[in-house]
């Protein structure tokens, strides 16, 4: 069984979807979607591919202009779950711009979706 996380705005070591993508990783292969603020290249070790997406909040950019940016990053991650083979989509959050989107593709792929979020 092949699993999709998207960490959304989580790094790629944050300590609640690290040790998800690994104990998953266990059983299953993994593509492990996550954000980088640096040029990472896509990589694989064992059961897990990262798959960075470079995204970079400055705290400087008008709320307006972050939303449209916001949105870019959204795509990428869109055509992320599109484009991939997979089973099960596991979403750590969600996708701000395109968040019933990306569950109908998903769902229209007949994809399996799972949808964690926490305060």
């Amino acid at each position: 069984m092949k699993i999709l996380v998207i960490g959304y705005m989580h790094p790629k070591y944050d300590k609640r979807m690290f040790r998800t993508v690994k104990m998953l990783a266990e059983r299953c292969e993994v593509i492990y979607r996550y954000l980088t603020d640096k040029d990472e290249k896509e990589c694989v070790e064992g059961n897990i591919r990262y798959v960075p997406v470079k995204y970079a909040k400055d705290g400087k950019t008008k709320y307006i202009l972050e939303y449209f940016k916001r949105i870019s990053f959204d795509k990428v991650i869109f055509d992320l779950i599109r484009d991939s083979e997979y089973d099960v989509v596991y979403f750590h959050h969600f996708l701000a711009s395109l968040l019933v989107k990306a569950f109908k593709v998903a769902k229209k792929r007949g994809k399996v979706v799972i949808y964690d979020i926490h305060i």
